[in-house]
């Protein structure tokens, strides 16, 4: 499945994230420490750097090179810093039958919009409900779907859960954006007797706060037999690592905390941990929302039980 990651705290080389530590996002799409499946269906990502210009709008990168022979995205992310970063490399179905190109690569962010998002998982048998979710979606929203897949169909949803998609938000209305999208999405989900396990695992962001999602819908659920690596819970999981700094330490690639005062300025959100070393690495458990704010330079983070 896709592998996606999230960053908020002091600059940081995008290319610690995205290439360079030794259990990178570029490195999961070929070897993944929790699965035996390939994500080379396209690389993408935001990264936000305060006092640039224009610092709302994100720096974008999309390209459906193989991530591991993507010259550009290496060169890029080394002379790029930001305080804050999406990242994803879109795993999809085998064969001919799948569309890839720019247009589905993550991360989702519609023009005039603030908020961007990226999506682990898939939805079953979505073609039966996609004309219903599109007419929950505003008319002007619903217009600038582009792509075939159903994470963007996600995207639009969640922004037209928002009072003003085209707004400045807290974390907060993000927050319950994305609870209200994973709501209204189960009760299509009911309508439509679909009953197979789903995976909505989402990062969400607007350069400025963090949400994370961990949810599947019917979970255990198949209708078919599928591959053992498809099936495995950890290929649908969501961790996080906070500190001062990531980055390689005499060898070790870690988050660390230099300061030692036990108060966090970064923090990363993964489907898997960065580093082969996971022992600084937390998960987060399932029907879980990670809520991430930096207050006065310090990570705030708020893991709650989603109730769903």
């Amino acid at each position: 499945m896709c592998r996606l990651v999230g960053y908020l705290g002091d600059d940081i080389q995008v290319s610690s994230l995205i290439t360079d530590s030794d259990q990178s996002l570029t490195r999961q799409a070929t070897d993944s420490s929790v699965q035996n499946f390939m994500n080379v269906a396209g690389t993408g990502f935001k990264a936000w750097e305060n006092g640039s210009i224009y610092e709302d709008d994100p720096y974008t990168y999309k390209s459906i090179e193989l991530p591991m022979y993507d010259r550009t995205l290496m060169g890029l992310t080394k002379k790029l810093k930001a305080n804050c970063v999406l990242g994803h490399i879109r795993a999809t179905v085998y064969g001919h039958l799948s569309l890839v190109n720019t247009t589905n690569v993550h991360p989702f962010q519609f023009s005039g919009t603030k908020i961007a998002l990226a999506h682990n998982g898939g939805l079953a048998d979505f073609p039966k409900m996609k004309f219903a979710l599109a007419a929950k979606c505003k008319p002007e929203i619903a217009n600038k779907v582009e792509g075939t897949t159903d994470s963007e169909w996600i995207y639009a949803l969640f922004l037209s859960m928002l009072d003003d998609p085209y707004g400045n938000h807290t974390s907060e209305e993000i927050a319950q954006a994305a609870f209200k999208t994973i709501q209204e999405i189960r009760l299509l989900r009911n309508k439509f007797k679909i009953d197979t396990h789903s995976v909505i695992n989402l990062i969400i962001s607007n350069g400025k706060s963090v949400v994370a999602t961990c949810f599947t819908y019917d979970f255990g659920c198949y209708e078919d037999i599928v591959s053992p690596a498809v099936l495995s819970p950890q290929m649908h999981s969501l961790w996080y690592t906070a500190g001062d700094k990531f980055g390689d330490h005499d060898g070790q690639w870690a988050m660390y905390d230099e300061d030692k005062d036990g108060a966090s300025t970064s923090i990363i959100v993964a489907s898997e941990p960065l580093t082969r070393n996971d022992s600084t690495w937390f998960e987060i458990q399932k029907y879980s929302m990670a809520v991430i704010d930096r207050v006065d330079g310090k990570i705030k983070l708020d893991i709650r039980d989603m109730g769903l």
